[in-house]
């Protein structure tokens, strides 16, 4: 479709050029004139000559542009949605090694756009510049205030309100390594101390740069995970006190803030369901007492998280027992990319769907979802695309249309879906292609000589991977994902030889077949370091793509390890064979199951901590 500007504000004109290049649009001052109206419904009409869209104050209007630019040129037609919520986000991680470039972040906002959300979180534990706080972010890639400022003023230019995401309690890992920054405000762990005067001057600065950066009303503060609460320096002044009263407390404090400074908080739910329940989140059939649920503050939202579940009875007993509150209610759902180089998009979908469904019944009129980054974020943000595209499909009244969600993907992505979809082969080794496995990084890192992981290993796994990298190979060069595919197919090419080589090597050694070691040695362990380091570099220009540089210098020391290690194991053969050595000791040790059985078991997992994957030993 050719468009025209004349009747597009002026606001909006300063980045319809980008819009249209990425989504298949011309502009001409002869093209097609646009007029904007109000409408309950979001609508498209077109008579040859106009095109009206109709939206709820702006919401959608470049969702209603995007559908239109699919449509046959020079026919007229009529579009008609419902709006399914409220406010239908996206919370993008930016704290756990990968750090999205700015770049990143305005295409994100477009396809956001373009499929019709209306909100982006950045999840930002110290990635933002705060006056007087040196070491906070220091040497992470942190944002500065102007980065975020300009970041606010793009979103809001696509109709997209950028909410800050911070935290206010715990997750402070990063910066409470360097002793200035803890100084008067350290409890223990990545826990900062309740209570305590300087705590409440930093978190203010916290709120004042919020302000300062975004024009949101909304913002999450967090307030999870904070375990070890009360029993560190806080214990050591004030002795033992019950740790929900110092949560509660401390939360009354963080919400008065919150009102200083303009902003109405959202705060994860789990710690009231957890004191209810006995440290359990998820439960069937319960209330939270009355006397937990007056604990909130009456400025606060409460944001269900479930990231885990398929099953639309779970949502439907959480959903009931958080209409219990008196505050608002927000879901939370995931698309799963955090767990290793590989999104997990079947997963991702299904238990999207179940919740969604369970969320209308129950009139939810809040979502978003979450797309984190566990340890160290390997996989590239864009690669949850078919779950992103998937879930605001749903919410705008098309779920379960096939054909509708395919060609819509097409349409925005530039890619097939069934060809898209192939980024989650690395992990689907089981049968369920919703399984949560995650073996391409374990079977990574999993060392050749020690075979922690062996157990896991099938005899096909390896034949799996060599046609997966052939498949993935064939979009390598695509002009937008190339990236992505490129970087997982050299990574299935690594595990075409790598996900058993530890199982043969120790059946070559154990039948005293040299012969066979040998050749193993010579021609695998080679042709794998090789393959390594053609990895390290596909994978490195993939998160360079999307991310700041800040980040990878951890995994240049993973994936130089692994190489390290390659290297060495290979030398330790040499030396058995050459007869320098007598044995191998990692090969002589007794291998079991994870279960503690001698018999392998052959059943994948999921195991994301890198420093499980390759050592029995110590590795901090």
């Amino acid at each position: 479709m050719v468009i025209s500007l004349n009747g597009i504000s002026e606001e909006r004109k300063s980045v319809m050029q980008e819009f249209a290049e990425e989504f298949g649009l011309r502009i001409s001052e002869f093209g097609t004139e646009i007029v904007c109206c109000e409408s309950d419904d979001l609508t498209a009409e077109y008579d040859g000559k106009t095109l009206t869209i109709g939206t709820r104050g702006g919401k959608g209007f470049f969702r209603a542009l995007s559908l239109s630019a699919s449509m046959p040129n020079n026919k007229s037609f009529i579009l008609r949605e419902r709006y399914g919520l409220r406010d239908l986000g996206l919370m993008a991680d930016c704290s756990r090694g990968a750090v999205p470039t700015p770049e990143t972040i305005k295409k994100l906002i477009r396809y956001m756009a373009a499929l019709g959300y209306t909100s982006l979180q950045l999840y930002t534990e110290d990635l933002f510049e705060v006056e007087g706080e040196p070491f906070f972010g220091y040497l992470r890639g942190k944002y500065s205030q102007d980065d975020l400022r300009a970041l606010d003023s793009y979103a809001a230019l696509f109709g997209i309100e950028l909410i800050p995401c911070v935290q206010t309690l715990a997750h402070f890992s990063a910066p409470m390594r360097w002793g200035k920054f803890r100084e008067g405000k350290h409890d223990i762990n990545d826990i900062l101390l309740a209570g305590e005067e300087k705590t409440y001057e930093f978190i203010e600065k916290i709120f004042a740069t919020m302000r300062a950066c975004f024009r949101s009303k909304n913002i999450h503060i967090g307030m999870d995970e904070a375990h070890m609460l009360g029993l560190g320096q806080y214990l050591e002044k004030h002795g033992y006190k019950n740790r929900f009263d110092i949560l509660c407390e401390h939360l009354e404090r963080v919400a008065a803030l919150a009102e200083k400074y303009g902003f109405t908080p959202m705060m994860w739910s789990d710690m009231f369901f957890r004191l209810a329940f006995g440290g359990e989140y998820c439960v069937r059939g319960g209330s939270v007492p009355k006397e937990v649920r007056e604990k909130v503050p009456k400025n606060i939202k409460l944001v269900y998280w479930d990231y885990y579940s398929r099953d639309e009875n779970r949502y439907d007993d959480m959903f009931r027992a958080h209409k219990e509150f008196s505050a608002p209610t927000i879901f939370a759902g995931g698309f799963w990319k955090w767990c290793g180089f590989t999104p997990h998009n079947g997963f991702s979908i299904e238990a999207t769907n179940a919740a969604l469904h369970s969320a209308e019944h129950y009139g939810i009129d809040e979502a978003f979802f979450t797309m984190w980054g566990d340890n160290g974020a390997e996989c590239p943000l864009f690669a949850v695309l078919p779950s992103v595209v998937s879930a605001v499909e749903t919410v705008y009244g098309h779920g379960g249309d096939e054909q509708w969600l395919y060609a819509r993907f097409e349409k925005i992505a530039g890619l097939a879906w069934k060809d898209f979809i192939l980024l989650d082969l690395p992990d689907v080794l089981e049968d369920d292609p919703c399984d949560l496995c995650n073996p391409s990084k374990y079977l990574l890192y999993n060392d050749c000589l020690m075979g922690i992981l062996d157990c896991t290993v099938r005899e096909t796994d390896e034949e799996k991977y060599a046609e997966y990298a052939a498949r993935l190979q064939t979009f390598a060069k695509h002009k937008k994902w190339g990236y992505m595919f490129a970087s997982a197919a050299s990574l299935c090419r690594v595990l075409a030889i790598k996900a058993n080589l530890g199982n043969r090597t120790h059946e070559a050694y154990d039948a005293n077949d040299k012969i066979a070691l040998s050749e193993i040695t010579e021609n695998e362990y080679s042709e794998l370091l090789h393959r390594v380091r053609k990895f390290h570099t596909l994978f490195r220009t993939a998160w360079l793509t999307e991310n700041k540089p800040q980040g990878f210098e951890v995994q240049d020391a993973r994936l130089g390890g692994l190489y390290g290690r390659i290297e060495s194991c290979r030398i330790t053969l040499r030396e058995y064979l050459g007869g320098k050595t007598n044995s191998v000791a990692e090969l002589d040790e007794p291998r079991i199951d994870l279960s503690g059985k001698k018999e392998f078991s052959h059943k994948h997992i999921r195991l994301n901590k890198w420093s499980e994957n390759y050592t029995g030993g110590m590795s901090d």
